[in-house]
């Protein structure tokens, strides 16, 4: 096992990750990596979007680079609040899953978005080839495993060489460098998974952490007649 904290952020400095570990006394190897890259204060989705498609093609280079390989990768954003036994969790789903000869690509915790719509950060499409309609799924409180297109890289478990096969891309709003991620695992025949049992929390600004409840709501996108992708509902609900 080894740990890479990738900072994509100039103002992040890496001695301040490396107190941290100090601090809190981590054993396990680590790697600190900053792309000394200034932070994007641009609001507009095209921005982002190349920034994040960017973030993970530099994070896969780096670890083509590292000294040993590895099996499996467990990535967790910075503003997601995980639980001590998440990484358990999502391994001992692999296993189960892979025992029932699953060919398994994504499984993922459950997180609400914070940015807008409150939704789940899992989606499911009509079409893996030409799709016309895309949509995230219902929260689920009575659930455990879930299939799924394409989810968010907040917090999930991929087999490596998955990661570092794949090209990053993303168009059009609903289809992010992470949904497109999950979506051409699919198209290879990957099962994705969200297991509703590991729920993690949502960083805010502010100091505030975002659960998923039932308030949570879908974002429902259609493909119109001019090739645009549109948000055919805005009920846009709170959360607690």
């Amino acid at each position: 096992m080894h740990v890479l904290f990738f900072i994509d952020n100039v103002d992040l400095p890496a001695h301040y990750v490396e107190d941290r570990c100090n601090y809190y006394e981590l054993t396990i190897p680590y790697t600190i990596v900053n792309t000394k890259r200034k932070a994007p204060h641009e609001i507009r989705l095209f921005y982002r979007r190349d920034r994040i498609t960017e973030m993970l093609t530099l994070m896969q280079d780096t670890i083509r680079k590292m000294p040993e390989q590895y099996e499996m990768l467990f990535m967790v954003e910075d503003d997601t609040k995980i639980e001590q036994d998440t990484l358990h969790k999502l391994l001992k789903d692999h296993k189960e899953l892979t025992d029932q000869q699953v060919k398994v690509g994504i499984i993922e915790g459950v997180q609400v978005g914070r940015h807008g719509i409150r939704m789940i950060g899992a989606w499911r499409c009509d079409d893996l080839e030409n799709p016309t309609k895309m949509a995230t799924i219902p929260y689920n409180h009575n659930g455990f495993f879930e299939k799924i297109d394409g989810g968010g890289l907040y917090c999930y478990i991929v087999p490596m060489q998955l990661f570092l096969e794949h090209t990053f891309y993303w168009h059009d709003e609903c289809f992010a460098p992470d949904v497109t991620f999950g979506i051409e695992l699919r198209k290879k025949g990957y099962t994705n998974i969200i297991d509703w049992t590991v729920v993690t929390g949502h960083c805010d600004q502010n100091g505030g952490v975002l659960y998923p409840n039932d308030n949570c709501t879908v974002a429902s996108y259609e493909k119109q007649e001019n090739g645009e992708w549109k948000l055919v509902n805005d009920k846009r609900k709170g959360i607690s």
